[in-house]
């Protein structure tokens, strides 16, 4: 049997995943090192997503406790994500999509980062991406500099990586259940990071991640997708930063919550621009220094009129 290690669970959050789930827990059962306990999340598909979990469970490897925690009704992941709140205390949660697999050595590795830095509170890496036949796509990023400050958290400029994510249960247990019309909860994290300890991420690919599939995929090929595509990256932000503010304000940092609200005023602004608000550039750029926008963001705000503008059909 392999070692278990007792401070470690695993979350494997599936919905309507009938063709990837058996892979994606099976990657857990071919680890190197054992969780505590492996939590299966389904949340009520209507496909046969939970007759393959059954299946795939039955054939567990003895050592391995395993809970399949089953919806009534569909909730959403951020609401699979709060049910982990207070579940467990000094432990690393491993969270896993139903359609993605781990690689061997994930469980151990992200195991390894967080035990021997308590500051460390979230554990990311690269990942390798497939598509829907798991056929390799593309690796890891040799140049990635990992940049978990101020400046790179507002601006989001930090990959959140968010299909590699192992939390430290204090990331749940002292911050509010997060609001439920939040798309992104990776960048959820990546904030409650900062305020709780640091993020690190393993510059190797522990995840094979299945890409161009799911809510996360924004096309942008015609005009028309192109303004679409960042109307839905305005709004998804527009629900996280009250969200990161409300975290701010539980630990009592100031000064994040001074660089959000001045995003946010940044993005009501870009918000308004691809809704239609201003007709020409000058309107736009009237709205812009009316609004008291940092000048910073001048050269910024240009280049996403003359897209806007160029793209708007």
């Amino acid at each position: 049997m392999k070692k278990i290690l007792d401070d470690l669970v695993v979350a494997i959050f599936t919905y309507n995943q009938e063709e990837y789930i058996e892979d994606s827990i099976a990657s857990i059962f071919e680890q190197t090192v054992w969780p505590r306990k492996l939590y299966i999340f389904d949340d009520c598909s209507p496909d046969n997503t939970v007759e393959k979990i059954d299946a795939i469970v039955s054939k567990a490897p003895v050592g391995l406790t395993i809970e399949v925690i089953k919806n009534d009704s569909n909730v959403g992941l951020v609401a699979q994500h709060n049910k982990l709140i207070g579940m467990f205390i000094d432990t690393l949660i491993v969270v896993q999509a139903g359609d993605d697999k781990a690689k061997p050595n994930r469980l151990e590795a992200q195991y390894e980062c967080w035990k021997k830095n308590p500051d460390v509170k979230l554990v990311l890496s690269q990942f390798d991406k497939i598509d829907q036949d798991g056929n390799f796509v593309g690796g890891r990023d040799l140049d990635e500099i990992f940049d978990h400050s101020i400046r790179s958290i507002v601006s989001r400029r930090i990959s959140p990586a968010g299909c590699t994510a192992a939390i430290d249960s204090v990331l749940l247990n002292e911050f509010p259940p997060i609001a439920h019309d939040v798309i992104s909860e990776d960048r959820i994290y990546i904030v409650r990071s900062f305020l709780k300890g640091k993020a690190v991420k393993v510059m190797e690919p522990l995840i094979d991640y299945r890409y161009d599939v799911g809510i996360s995929t924004l096309k942008t090929e015609t005009k028309e997708k192109y303004v679409a595509a960042w109307k839905t990256t305005f709004t998804r932000e527009l629900t996280e930063i009250p969200v990161n503010i409300s975290d701010c304000q539980v630990t009592g940092n100031n000064e994040l919550i001074k660089c959000l609200k001045a995003r946010e005023s940044y993005i009501l602004l870009l918000n308004d621009l691809f809704h239609g608000q201003f007709d020409n550039k000058i309107s736009g750029y009237l709205a812009f220094f009316r609004r008291g926008i940092t000048p910073s963001k001048v050269f910024s705000f240009r280049q996403k009129m003359r897209r806007y503008f160029k793209n708007r059909g």
